[in-house]
Parts: C-alpha cells; structure tokens; sequence
C-alpha cells in the first residue's frame, strides 16, 4: 500500500499530464523496462481496464466506464506503439499510431475518434444510457482490432528473434 501523501502527488503529476493514474505509473515504470515487458504491461493494462468498464457499466457508471474504455484503447495503442518502436507518451503520439496503423485497418482512426467521445463524456457527462450502448459497441470493435494487430506484431517478432536463433 502506498502511503496517501505519494499517492496524492503521483495523481497530481498524472492529472497535469491528463492520464490515468494506471498509465502514468506505467509510464514512470517504462524506463526500467525492456520493450517486451512494456508491452505485456500496457496490454495487461488494458485488458484491467476493459474488465472495470464491464463493472462499471453494470453498476450504471456510464461515465467512468466509459473512461476505463478509452484507457484500454489508449493502453492497446501504447503497446502497439512500443513494438512500432514509436514514441507513446501522451495523446498526440497514440493519434499518430492509430493514423500508421489505419495502413492495416482504415476503419481504426474512426473508431478511436468513437473512443475519444467517451473519454469527453468522462468529463462532461453528457452520453445518454443508449449512445453511450452504441459507442461502447464500437470501441469493443476498436479494442478486437487492436488486440489482433498486437497478437499478429508479437508474432512477427517472435518469429524475427527465433531466426537469429
């Protein structure tokens, strides 16, 4: 358990970089990490996230569980990014990711604008129960894509690090 006066500071610090808490330690983290490791941090990042969102939205917090989507895509997005070996730190970079990766899947630049209202939601508070059902629906399509482009890079890097075997 961390000691409240260190948590309130590392919220602080997140909140000035509008992340996450969750992100922002992982990005703290990202320096003692090697690639392969950040990796299966921001996707088991995102895999907690998506599971908080379920919670949420079955106790009807539509808005932080809209918000815990968009931290599971933006997680995706860093994992990516990681084994793009492209920066990830803040927004600009994950719009930028999402954009090179719209050479795979078109529709992925879309779909993380679809994402991007849910996090807005987060602080205004204005999806209805039924937009925020069809946007939900959309960013689990976005997260689906995500995971397999994650699953098909692992592979490729696998398969590159066994022939220099």
């Amino acid at each position: 358990m961390l000691p409240q006066s260190l948590l309130r500071v590392l919220e602080q610090k997140a909140q000035a970089k509008n992340l996450d808490l969750g992100l922002y330690v992982a990005e703290l983290l990202s320096t003692d990490l090697d690639s392969k490791a950040k990796v299966e941090l921001y996707s088991l990042l995102s895999k907690e996230y998506l599971m908080e969102s379920e919670e949420l939205t079955n106790k009807g917090n539509i808005k932080e569980a809209g918000e815990r989507l968009w931290n599971s895509a933006f997680s995706l997005l860093c994992a990516l990014g990681e084994n793009m070996g492209v920066q990830h730190a803040g927004y600009r970079d994950v719009r930028l990711i999402a954009e090179e990766l719209a050479k795979q899947d078109s529709e992925i630049p879309y779909l993380l604008d679809n994402a991007e209202v849910l996090h807005s939601n987060f602080y205004h508070n204005f999806l209805s129960e039924r937009s925020f059902s069809e946007r939900k629906k959309r960013a689990l399509t976005l997260l689906e894509k995500l995971e397999k482009i994650l699953e098909s890079q692992s592979s490729s890097l696998k398969a590159r690090t066994s022939e220099r075997s």
